[in-house]
């Protein structure tokens, strides 16, 4: 790969990839590139329903065959225009900043995560009461 971390715009939005040729999906051979390319085919008919909905990203760092773990807190490296809701945790006794599903899917695929759980909007976990 001639540049190992090339800077796509998709809507005017900024986002440099990095790993392109990393194997996701072993048994079908599907890389990292590939799943960024599906988020973006997909991403009109996907985001009307998820819109707004805070994630929980399910994070494979070595592929979907390796290890995992559930990220709720939104990465403070994420860019500037994702946007955030915080969640009051009753076991924790804080908030959690958790990602909005607003926009833009390459950014999880380039995550390693992709969308593992989209909380329903009729069934959200309280929303912050401005307890800190």
């Amino acid at each position: 790969m001639a540049n190992s971390s090339p800077e796509i715009v998709v809507d005017g939005k900024h986002l440099k990839l990095s790993n392109l040729d990393k194997v996701f999906y072993p048994a079908v051979g599907f890389t990292k590139a590939q799943v960024i390319d599906y988020y973006v085919k997909v991403s009109p008919y996907l985001l009307p329903h998820l819109h707004g909905r805070p994630l929980t990203l399910k994070r494979y760092a070595e592929g979907v065959d390796g290890p995992y773990f559930y990220e709720k807190q939104c990465p403070q490296q994420r860019p500037k225009w994702v946007q955030t809701t915080p969640i009051w945790s009753d076991g924790k006794q804080r908030n959690t900043e958790f990602c909005l599903a607003n926009d833009l899917p390459p950014w999880f695929g380039r995550r390693t995560s992709p969308i593992s759980n989209c909380t329903p909007g009729s069934r959200w976990p309280r929303r912050s009461s401005g307890r800190r």
